[in-house]
């Protein structure tokens, strides 16, 4: 699937606002550290997007920038080299390269949204619910959504379902 630019922009606004509805759900969560925003990633699912570039959602300090938005260009690279798993959390090895290599990146009918910012089931809910608000009620998109949240056993995305209901 080729997103166009206006897509791209209506996809990172639709993110913000969820951004903001967990900023306040999970404000209270111990594995949050203060932490506000982070860096989205999109990829075709096939190659990187030259012309989409990681992407500032909400804040994250300078001391933050450049872990979290390498994780979500990794978290996509990867899920691109294992063409048959629909979530980085598939691949996931904390102890792989400089930052780890963890979940937070999925794949929904052929593309693979990633974010890097929050714990790694924090970023995956987060891009499980933008796919949700993205496709709708597209009949084939909510069991996959589900089934990578099994997978990792994502309490957060049944947590900020709830917001969404």
């Amino acid at each position: 699937m080729n997103l166009t630019r206006v897509q791209y922009t209506t996809i990172r606004i639709r993110l913000a606002g969820i951004v903001g509805e967990a900023n306040i759900l999970f404000k209270d969560d111990p594995r949050r550290k203060d932490r506000e925003g982070g860096y989205f990633y999109v990829s075709d699912g096939a190659r990187d997007w030259d012309h989409f570039v990681p992407f500032q959602i909400g804040f994250v300090p300078l001391t933050r920038i450049e872990k979290c938005r390498d994780l979500s260009q990794e978290q996509a690279r990867r899920l691109i080299a294992h063409p048959d798993h629909l979530s980085s959390y598939e691949s996931r090895d904390p102890n792989e390269g400089m930052w780890g290599h963890w979940g937070g990146a999925i794949r929904i009918k052929g593309t693979i949204f990633s974010f890097g910012g929050f714990s790694e089931l924090e970023n995956e809910a987060l891009m499980l619910m933008l796919a949700r608000v993205h496709y709708g009620l597209d009949p084939e998109v909510l069991p996959l959504l589900q089934r990578i949240a099994a997978l990792s056993e994502n309490s957060y995305f049944e947590r900020l379902s709830a917001v969404y209901a």
